[in-house]
């Protein structure tokens, strides 16, 4: 994918430039007497920005700057042109009492890098990007601005990387991030946005965006463990190759969590809860023609209107959902605006609803929960014949409180080893746990990932043995996953041993309950080779091998 290959160009581009030179500026210092050194610091970015060529720093020491960032020139490959907060100092690109602009920082230039300062108080975006190419914005603030960061024109290879796009305008037109090609030959493509977050502190009160992609001509950009709250529409989405993993959307007034709209989105372990609608498959006629959308062990849950909802299947929508839960809506479901369910293809899912006589509807016939469960649902479309059917979600996620859910899976629900190994399963669940995908869970959350977890209630395994299956992933590097079943109450034991048979870890030595359990090694201090995990309850004794690969 076009995505892992500017990302390792970009990793290249943190090597250190022997020539590179080290500026500062800061609200004490002076551009007439100071040298541009850390002990004699200019005072405002405009005079210190003339001095900047590829693979020079620029640090803003702590204090208010009231004045544009406005780049001049382009860095170079391996000699981007820095601009950071000196040693985590605070330091803002305040719009307060500027005349000049009403932008807080434009970039139209390449090869430029922004790290750890805050913009705010400006009238319109707190940063515009347009027509350039390999763009960092690395631990950015925007806030108290109309719009956060607008990108535009031609815009490629740009990663954002734990950014806070927050209280922008709550209004019709306000955004957190927003890339619009506008000319018929601009494009947007090639991006990584992971570790942001956007979101108002006062819900929305019209169509604001949290992070927003559209217009044509957008293409290959990543989202990932990205947050939204709080907007009016959280990821509004168009373009092609679009994947957002381990992404989360909450709290939205206006359209849904995620609006998808056209061409081709993926969502995979991403968690949609407390929205009008957690999904949006949206279609106008015009402008929103329609999106080819798959889901891939997401969790849905608690919407007060749709939990998915297809506005036109007829109209060139399709849903693939696969592994994926869909819960506590209010109203509905999964809902086609029509009575055409052609569009939609999955399995391995499990339904559950607030409603149960509207757990699906069309435009002329409506599948209640009970109805699923009997396999009417796919009799009609020829799709769910293994999806799971939850009448109480208590028993399936920890905690079910609606506006701040604990969406983890209980070991003993339907979820559990219920979902399907499918070529793009994920390898680690939203929490970035390994999953066992050879028994996948269905949704978001793998149960006990992330370590030993007990089910609630007792589990008799209809062979009435004792069972340690294989580890996932094998080889691993440097965390893996066991699962076992125990039939009876038992003292058990789970020890890891290397090739020479010394133990070097033990995961577990206590009583435990007949269930099924799941536990994670972390192998993190220990070097590459074999090594054997073993499971002894009294006499009965098991082994198996796993190899660690650094």
């Amino acid at each position: 994918m076009k995505i892992l290959i500017f990302s390792a160009v970009f990793s290249l581009c943190f090597i250190s430039v022997l020539s590179a030179s080290d500026y500062y500026i800061s609200p004490s210092g002076n551009n007439s007497t100071g040298n541009g050194s850390i002990s004699s610091p200019w005072r405002t970015i405009e005079y210190a920005i003339e001095f900047l060529n590829p693979g020079d720093n620029l640090y803003l020491r702590e204090g208010v700057y009231n004045e544009q960032l406005i780049s001049l020139r382009s860095g170079a490959v391996n000699n981007y042109i820095t601009i950071s907060a000196y040693n985590d100092e605070n330091a803002y690109i305040d719009g307060t009492g500027v005349s000049s602009g009403n932008n807080g920082a434009i970039i139209t230039h390449s090869f430029i890098r922004f790290v750890g300062f805050t913009i705010r108080n400006w009238a319109d975006a707190g940063m515009e990007i347009s027509n350039c190419e390999f763009i960092e914005l690395i631990k950015l603030k925007v806030t108290a601005v109309s719009g956060g960061i607008h990108m535009t024109g031609t815009v490629h290879d740009f990663i954002l990387d734990s950014c806070l796009m927050f209280d922008f305008s709550g209004e019709d037109g306000g955004f957190g991030f927003d890339a619009t090609p506008e000319g018929a030959q601009d494009s947007i493509y090639n991006g990584m946005i992971k570790d942001c977050k956007s979101y108002l502190s006062t819900p929305a009160t019209g169509n604001c965006d949290g992070f927003a992609l559209g217009h044509d001509r957008v293409s290959d950009i990543n989202f990932y463990n990205c947050e939204v709250y709080g907007v009016g529409d959280g990821f509004d989405i168009s373009g092609k190759n679009i994947i957002l993993e381990r992404c989360s959307a909450h709290g939205s007034t206006f359209g849904g969590g995620y609006k998808l709209w056209r061409d081709e989105v993926k969502l995979i372990n991403c968690i949609g809860y407390d929205n009008t609608s957690n999904v949006e498959l949206d279609y106008d006629f015009t402008v929103n023609q329609g999106v080819n959308a798959r889901l891939i062990n997401c969790t849905f849950f608690g919407s007060s209107v749709y939990n998915i909802w297809i506005e036109n299947c007829a109209g060139g929508s399709t849903l693939a959902m696969y592994n994926c839960i869909l819960a506590g809506a209010t109203n509905t479901g999964l809902n086609f605006d029509g009575d055409s369910v052609s569009c939609y293809t999955g399995d391995y899912n499990l339904f559950h609803m607030n409603n149960p006589e509207r757990m699906i509807a069309t435009s002329e016939l409506d599948f209640s929960l009970t109805q699923v469960f009997n396999n009417e649902w796919t009799a009609h479309s020829g799709q769910d014949a293994h999806t799971q059917v939850v009448f109480d979600a208590g028993t399936l996620f920890m905690d079910t409180l609606y506006a701040n859910p604990n969406l983890h899976i209980l070991g003993n629900s339907l979820a559990v080893d219920n979902g399907t190994n499918l070529p793009d399963a994920p390898l680690f669940d939203f929490d970035n746990c390994p999953r066992n995908v050879g028994l996948i869970d269905i949704g978001a959350h793998e149960f006990g990932a992330c370590g030993p977890v007990e089910v609630n209630e007792p589990f008799s395994d209809k062979n009435n043995s004792y069972n340690l299956r294989q580890n996932y992933p094998n080889p691993f590097n440097p965390s893996t996953r066991m699962s076992y079943t125990i039939p009876r109450k038992s003292f058990i034991s789970i020890k890891i041993f290397d090739l020479l048979g010394k133990e070097v870890s033990e995961l577990v030595n206590e009583e435990k309950e007949a269930g099924k359990y799941k536990v994670v090694f972390n192998a993190t201090n220990l070097p590459s080779g074999v090594y054997f995990y073993q499971l002894r309850v009294g006499d009965f004794i098991e082994t198996r091998k796993m190899i660690l690969i650094k």
